[in-house]
């Protein structure tokens, strides 16, 4: 029996494979032109509007070399924006490569991690490195609030 909590949407993002609850998305949207948020983390694009609210889109770098300079240019037609939910209100966009599948890891493959603080476990599959994202810890990491 598959439950709910052993999903996952696998996505690509900064070259690497990095997996969500599923019952932490709320949406999937094609990528779209984000308004500019100055002085803010680098991480944070900047904010689109979604139903009225205006949400904050955040694109993990966990490479230190990638530079965002020029980020329009550098879109693919496969990037997406995944709406991410807690307690049922939407708190944020993560941008994301593209998303790749929908994916069921039972809870006792996961192993921690400490890499980064959003990222909680991880777990190996065909010589694969997938990291779960902690949608809590991301909110909490930049200190993202929504707009109603």
């Amino acid at each position: 029996m598959i439950r709910s909590s052993d999903q996952y949407i696998e996505c690509m993002a900064d070259n690497q494979r990095i997996a969500l609850p599923i019952h932490g998305v709320q949406e999937i949207i094609r990528f779209e032109l984000f308004t500019p948020t100055p002085q803010s983390d680098p991480q944070v694009l900047g904010t689109i509007s979604w139903y009225g609210n205006t949400l904050p889109v955040v694109r993990l770098q966990t490479n230190q070399a990638t530079n965002h300079t020029n980020e329009r240019a550098q879109i693919s037609a496969t990037a997406r924006i995944l709406i991410l939910r807690q307690h049922n209100q939407a708190i944020l966009g993560l941008y994301v490569d593209r998303v790749c599948r929908i994916a069921t890891y039972p809870q006792h493959l996961w192993i921690a991690t400490s890499t980064y603080p959003w990222i909680t476990r991880c777990v190996e599959e065909d010589y694969t490195h997938i990291s779960l994202l902690d949608i809590h810890c991301l909110n909490h990491t930049f200190g993202l609030t929504t707009t109603r």
